[in-house]
């Protein structure tokens, strides 16, 4: 064991782990002398893959039991005294009955408590801001995405000191279950496409994404087809959308292996995600796909913080398909003039603090002691 390596015993509690995730725990395996995982299996509805078990040195199963939204995590408390952990890093959301639970009974022991989380995504008020405020004082530190949902936290009263941004990371394991490509299911080469590798959600407004592209063949007279790569519920709905407005779409299924996601980007020219782009943003930058979303914070997920606008993506300031369409067709012409050269300046300028190894870093500064001073506070 180096001198790099930080000398706690961490505990991470999760629903699950979720594929994406796979860089930065494996990033904290490699700095923390001794982390245990805390997991109850796979997701919810099984809508999202997971990291498979034994990839990790020390796992522990306790049993998810769901009430709708809520959860509790049966047997976490004794997981965690067995482990005997410093610190336990919680995935922080107030519908975990069981982490209200945990998150106490640790602090009375004198451990450590974290929660991982998106936080404030728009300003609350009445019951939901006092109850989200009241879960989140069971923790000594939040572990924030990013910088806009600390300041909004802040403007809701709660105290910036105990707030920290780590921003946030996509790293998958190629392993994952996934679609199986072939070459109909994608677009032929040399169409212009507008799409996204996405869970197919209803609050992301994909339905918009294709008036987009109805909107950039009828007003730009171009051929552009839509490719929307991922599961969920909106799937049927989509495809009934595309038909109704004489789009092109192409629904593969989700796709998590790094030789098919490199097909899926060699195709799609410009990603766009109406509304609340979440990892679609950092997989699309690190891939070098430019990014098309809206402005408004309020009604995003913190990783849209990660585009330039204008050199790495576009924020418009309408949802309107027209200003997505105006957008996107700016990012066409230059992918037709510069080619392959814009896609190195966009997959380089993607954004370091981004990435599982930052993210980690971050994280084990946190757990160490060192947080980093915050620029936007006035002195």
């Amino acid at each position: 064991m180096t001198e790099d390596v930080l000398s706690m015993r961490v505990a991470v509690v999760y629903p699950h782990l979720p594929h994406y995730r796979y860089g930065v725990f494996r990033g904290l395996e490699e700095r923390i002398a001794d982390v245990l995982f805390v997991t109850g299996g796979a997701s919810r509805d099984d809508s999202i893959a997971t990291t498979p078990r034994g990839c990790f040195r020390r796992e522990a199963t306790v049993r998810n039991r769901w009430f709708g939204r809520f959860l509790w995590q049966q047997g976490l408390n004794r997981e965690l005294n067995r482990f005997k952990p410093d610190a336990v890093v919680y995935l922080g959301d107030f519908a975990y009955l069981s982490t209200w639970a945990s998150a106490l009974w640790s602090r009375l022991r004198g451990r450590k408590v974290y929660f991982w989380t998106i936080g404030w995504h728009k300003p609350e008020t009445g019951l939901r801001r006092a109850v989200r405020h009241t879960f989140y004082r069971l923790a000594d530190l939040l572990l924030l995405y990013g910088d806009a949902g600390q300041d909004l936290g802040t403007s809701m009263g709660f105290p910036r000191e105990r707030t920290h941004v780590i921003y946030n990371s996509y790293g998958s394991r190629s392993d994952a279950a996934s679609t199986a490509l072939k070459n109909e299911d994608l677009p032929a080469p040399g169409r212009p496409v507008i799409g996204a590798v996405i869970r197919l959600s209803p609050n992301k407004g994909l339905d918009t994404m294709i008036d987009t592209v109805a909107e950039l063949n009828r007003t730009y007279g171009l051929d552009a087809c839509c490719l929307i790569v991922g599961e969920g519920p909106e799937r049927e709905r989509l495809s009934r959308c595309a038909a109704d407005a004489g789009v092109d779409l192409y629904l593969p299924g989700a796709v998590y292996s790094a030789a098919g996601l490199d097909e899926v980007y060699r195709r799609l020219d410009v990603t766009l995600v109406p509304r609340a782009a979440g990892l679609t943003v950092l997989q699309s930058l690190n891939a070098g796909a430019p990014v098309v979303t809206l402005r408004d914070p309020h009604q995003q997920m913190p990783e849209f913080e990660a585009i330039v606008d204008g050199a790495t993506g576009s924020l418009v300031a309408s949802a309107a398909p027209a200003d997505f369409a105006e957008a996107c067709a700016g990012w066409l012409e230059r992918i037709a003039v510069e080619g392959d050269s814009i896609r190195d300046e966009i997959g380089a300028n993607a954004g370091s603090k981004w990435s599982p190894e930052s993210q980690a870093r971050a994280i084990v500064d946190v757990l160490e002691g060192r947080r980093a001073s915050d620029p936007r506070v006035e002195a």
